[in-house]
Order: C-alpha cells, then sequence, then structure tokens
C-alpha cells in the first residue's frame, strides 16, 4: 500500500535544484548474491518509472557501487515507492524475503521473490531526516538510505479523463485500483464491487461545479449498493463538494453493503449538504470498518439520521460496524432526529468506538442529539468529546441515547436545548464504568443532569462530574442524573466537585439526582463537595431531590462547601466537615467499605480520587 508519510519528502517545496541528496549501499552478506543498489524515491509505479527516472535521477541520486536504470539495474532494490518497496531479483533462483525494516518499524514477511520486479507491500514506519529501507532475505542483506532535503514534483497523474481510468491496479484486493485525482474518485460508481486506494492527495475543489453546481455523486445508492473498500495511505481529500439537500442517502458514499471498509483517510472542508441519511457515508447495511480517519474543518448537514462518518443503519442484528482511532475536529454536523458526531444512528446489531474522539465541533439537531453519537446500539471505549457545542432535546456530551459506555470523557461542552441533556447522554441505558464530566455547560429545561438527563434501568460505576454548570428551568435537576426514569437506576462509586446547580422550577432538584424514587434504585460511596444549588423553592430539594424509595449506602457531603443560595435542602446521607473526608488515607474509617482498587484515597490535603484518573 502507498503511504503518504513514506514520502513525505517528496512533497515539501524545495526545488530540485537546491536538494542535498546522497545514496548509500551496504553489500549483501552473501558473497553469492551480487549486489549493486540503487534507491530511487519515486512518486510513479513501476510503469511510468523510466521517465520519471530519467528526468530527475541524474541531478538527485548516486548509486555508490553501480549506476544503472529500469530492468538493467543489478540485483536489490530497484524503488521505493510510497511505502512499498520493488526489489528486482535477476535470475530464476529462489530468494524469500523474510523481513522488512523502513525507518523504525521492523516487519516479518515470508515472500518467495519471482524473476524481474517484486512489490514488498505494508512496512512503513516514522522518519527522521535519515530514511533507512532495509530488505533482509535468506541470501543477504539489502538497504539503502536517503538523506536530508526533499523536492516538489507535481504527481503524474495519468488516465484522469478517462470515464472508467484509474492510475493503476485491477480492482483485485491485492491490486487495488489506484486513484491521484477527483475524477478518478468519482470512477468508483463504476466498479461498486472492487477495491480502491489513493495515490496523492486530492484538491476537489472543481467538484463544485460538476452536475449543474450539484457537486460529486454518491458512489452507491439505492439498489446499486458500494461493496468494497478504499486505503486511504494517509493522504488527504479536500474541497469535496455535494450540494444535494433534497436527495436521501448523501455521502462521497451513499450506501454500502456487505463489509464496506475505509481506512487511513483524512477528509478536509468537505461540504455535504443531503436529506435523510447524511454522511461521509450517507447509509450502511451489514458489516462495515472506518479506521485511522480524520474529519476537519468540514460541513455536514441533513435530515433525519445525519453524522460525521455514517447517517443510519440498515436494521440488521447479525452486522458488526468498527469505527476506531477516528478524530473529528472543527466540523459542523447538523441534522434533525438522530444526529451525531460519528453516527446519526446505529438501530440493531452492534456499532463499536473505540479510541477516537470529537473535539471542537457543532453538533446539532432536533432530538436524540450526542458528540459521538444519536442513538442506537453503540458500545464506545476510550473515547473522548472535547470543547464541542451541542444542541438538541435528548442531548448529550456522547450520545443522545447512551449506553454500553467505557472509559469516556466529556470534556470542555456546552450543551444546550430542551428536555433530557446530560453531560453524557440525555438518556442513560446500562453498562456505564469509568466517566467523566469536566467543566461542561449543560443548559436544558426538565431532566438535566452532569452524566444524564433521564436514566432506564441504569447500571452506573466510577463515575465523576467536576467543574461544571448544571441549568435546568423545569423539573428533575441532578449533579449526576435528572430523574430516574423506568425501572431502577444503580450508581456505584461516584462524586460531585465543584459544581454549580440551579433550576427555576420548583420540583426535585439534587446535588446528586434529581427524582430517585424506584424501590430498587441504590446510590452507594458517594461524596459530594464544593456545590453551590440555587433554586428558589424546597419542593423535592437536597442532596438527593426525592429519596422516598432509594436505598443510599454510604452517601456523603461536605457541610463546609455544598451550599444551597436560597431555600434550604434536605440532608440525605451523612455530612462531614472536609478534613474528615480526605481523612483517613486508606479504605478503613468512613471508607472502610470503599475498594482501594476503585479508589486512591490521596493524602490528608486530598479527596479520594479513582485510580484511573
Amino acid at each position: 500500500m502507498y503511504n503518504k508519510k513514506a514520502a513525505d519528502f517528496l512533497r515539501t517545496k524545495t526545488r530540485s535544484q537546491s536538494c542535498s541528496f546522497f545514496a548509500s549501499s551496504k553489500k549483501a552478506l552473501s558473497p553469492v548474491v551480487a549486489v549493486s543498489l540503487l534507491l530511487v524515491v519515486s512518486v510513479g509505479a513501476v510503469v511510468g518509472f523510466q521517465t520519471w527516472f530519467n528526468q530527475y535521477s541524474s541531478s538527485l541520486f548516486t548509486d555508490v557501487e553501480q549506476s544503472g536504470d529500469g530492468n538493467n539495474i543489478a540485483q536489490g532494490i530497484n524503488n521505493f515507492q510510497n511505502g512499498n518497496i520493488y526489489f528486482n531479483h535477476k535470475t530464476n533462483d529462489n530468494v524469500t524475503v523474510t523481513q522488512v525494516k523502513t525507518g523504525d518499524t521492523t516487519c516479518d514477511k515470508n515472500i518467495t521473490l519471482k524473476q524481474g520486479i517484486n512489490k514488498i507491500r505494508g512496512c512503513t514506519g516514522k522518519y527522521t531526516d535519515l530514511k533507512d529501507v532495509v530488505v533482509y532475505t535468506d541470501k543477504g542483506v539489502y538497504e539503502n538510505k536517503v538523506f536530508e532535503k526533499s523536492l516538489d514534483i507535481p504527481f503524474p497523474c495519468k488516465n484522469d479523463n478517462e470515464s472508467n481510468g484509474f492510475y493503476g491496479g485491477d480492482g483485485s484486493q491485492s491490486s487495488p485500483y489506484q486513484i491521484c485525482s477527483c475524477n478518478q474518485l468519482q470512477n468508483m460508481s463504476n466498479n461498486l464491487f472492487s477495491d480502491f486506494e489513493l495515490v496523492t492527495d486530492l484538491d476537489c475543489s472543481a467538484t463544485k461545479n460538476w452536475n449543474s453546481g450539484k457537486g460529486f455523486a454518491p458512489v452507491g445508492n439505492g439498489a446499486n449498493e458500494f461493496r468494497g473498500t478504499l486505503e486511504g495511505n494517509d493522504y488527504t481529500i479536500s474541497n469535496l463538494f455535494m450540494n444535494r439537500s433534497t436527495s436521501n442517502r448523501i455521502g462521497i458514499f451513499g450506501k454500502s453493503r456487505f463489509g464496506i471498509e475505509l481506512t487511513n483517510i483524512n477528509f478536509d472542508n468537505i461540504k455535504i449538504y443531503g436529506d435523510k441519511y447524511t454522511g461521509i457515508l450517507g447509509r450502511i447495511q451489514g458489516n462495515g470498518k472506518f479506521i485511522n480517519i480524520s474529519i476537519t474543518n468540514s460541513q455536514i448537514e441533513g435530515g433525519i439520521q445525519t453524522g460525521g462518518i455514517f447517517g443510519g443503519k440498515s436494521n440488521s442484528a447479525d452486522n458488526l460496524i468498527t469505527i476506531k482511532n477516528v478524530v473529528i475536529d472543527n466540523t459542523q454536523i447538523k441534522g434533525n432526529q438522530e444526529t451525531g458526531g460519528f453516527v446519526g444512528a446505529g438501530f440493531t446489531g452492534d456499532v463499536k468506538i473505540s479510541n477516537s474522539k470529537v473535539i471542537n465541533s457543532n453538533i446539532e439537531g432536533s432530538q436524540r442529539v450526542g458528540g459521538l453519537y444519536g442513538e442506537g446500539d453503540v458500545y464506545t471505549k476510550n473515547s473522548q468529546s472535547i470543547n464541542n457545542y451541542i444542541k438538541g432535546s435528548n442531548a448529550g456530551g456522547i450520545g443522545g441515547q447512551a449506553k454500553d459506555l467505557f472509559n469516556i470523557s466529556s470534556v470542555d461542552n456546552t450543551i444546550e436545548g430542551g428536555n433530557n441533556l446530560g453531560g453524557i447522554g440525555g438518556r442513560i441505558l446500562p453498562n456505564i464504568s469509568k466517566i467523566k464530566v469536566i467543566s461542561n455547560i449543560i443548559n436544558g429545561s426538565s431532566r438535566v443532569g452532569g452524566i444524564g438527563g433521564e436514566s432506564s434501568n441504569s447500571d452506573i460505576d466510577e463515575v465523576f462530574v467536576k467543574n461544571s454548570t448544571i441549568i435546568g428551568s423545569g423539573n428533575y435537576v441532578g449533579g449526576l442524573i435528572g430523574e430516574r426514569g423506568s425501572n431502577a437506576l444503580k450508581i456505584n462509586n461516584s462524586y460531585v466537585e465543584d459544581v454549580s446547580i440551579s433550576n427555576g422550577n420548583e420540583y426535585y432538584t439534587g446535588a446528586t439526582i434529581g427524582l430517585a424514587d424506584g424501590t430498587s434504585s441504590k446510590l452507594t460511596n458517594t461524596y459530594v463537595t464544593n456545590v453551590n444549588i440555587s433554586v428558589p423553592y424546597n419542593n423535592g430539594l437536597g442532596i438527593v431531590g426525592d429519596d422516598s424509595s432509594i436505598t443510599l449506602e454510604n452517601l456523603y457531603w461536605n457541610n463546609e462547601t455544598v451550599i444551597f443560595t436560597d431555600a434550604q435542602g434536605s440532608e440525605e446521607g451523612t455530612q462531614y466537615i472536609t478534613s474528615d473526608l480526605q481523612n483517613p488515607t486508606s479504605a478503613s474509617g468512613i471508607y472502610a467499605n470503599w475498594s482501594s482498587t476503585i479508589w486512591n484515597f490521596g493524602n490528608t490535603t486530598e479527596y479520594p480520587r479513582f485510580s484511573w484518573e
């Protein structure tokens, strides 16, 4: 595969006349193989290599041992092309590649070389000024180094104007169609069952004038779904434009089925306007993988089910969709119902998000709106929502309806709208663990909470809300949860610290939970400190707004720093002064039933913290 990092030195703006290059070679360890090495850092494929070599090599590259060109080069590394190594094997005897090293990355291989030019794929590393390429075989070691500067050579795209043209490849998994222009990106529409890869950055500014101003046409739609893959090789697609606001399933890919894979792609300054099902991919059916993707400085607007990666998915339970190592930054995503940073809606089946984040972005919709996703069967771990503006009803920093969360952060977000707002989710469903909400402003009507506006059959473990402002203008406002909805609410191990809570209405406001009735509900191992609660009435006001049925175990609050500024609230739990809460420094005394595996009790001037903070 191509890799942009491996060819970055071809992209800096240094003219060839001022470049300083040298190449050095080491002889093979075995005298059986005659070694003459030439490393040509090429922007072309093997086909077309000779022209490029003749034009640029004489002033740039030196073969220390013996010069040559084309197929006349002696045994050794012929060409290092954007992360792929081309090895010229001169004889018909068997030579096996056992290992490849590029930069600081080493890959084990087991490749038998045929006579002629052999392509060795998939081993690229991080590069400093000195770039090493080493091929280890059973008969010798071949090494080249290219040093110092680079040059500005436009990528020699070819077959750009052909209706079904590509730079190279045959569309198979082993030899994907190679894309070097936006026309070729559009040509994917004619090959919906094929595999593709980018071989350079694509500036798609011209698409604004395509199709009478409608721009780029979705690849795959309706009954003709896209069923292939696109490997980006860390290249960027920029300035692509789509204006199809009255059409459904709008995106660079309109609809996919049976295993779409988008990997190692950057999208910058992309503008997509559609209706129902809008995103980089409009709608997905079946499995899919979206790995190592960034979306920056972009605008995606649609109707129902709009998301950065995909808008919606079909209701099929037997599929798995993976979103991993994805970053959305400085992007506006605006939809109607079910709108999210990555996913609008993912009903039925599994959508798994990991090691991903949405930052510095606006996500707006009417209802079920989230920093990462709107609603659905989504499982999220090790992911973040940071410095985003999120607007809608049933809205949260992570999901409009949030469930199955592990190691999640909602930091510096502003979440505004109507009912059901939370730092994590508008509505919280089961299996929430290791959650932090820091420096959020959450401003809504009824059912507003630091973690969630409303809960439903929720098991919440190891969560905290800190340095945040929680504002409601209706009923049910809480530092953790606004209202216990259907079924039991269970919160184990939590704290609320440095939080301001206000409610302009008179019913049910709590430092922890607003309305917490429910015979099976339980709040365990929780402390509250440095909290200011401003409510004009004391109807259902307290550490827990309504605790008529909930079981409270080891609920502690600081009577020096928890302040009711207007009406005085009830005093559920046990009150302590600061020094009591900061001592002991182990799982003993008032913390005897708190786990030392979960909590770090610090020193005598610190409150307990979670061990993973």
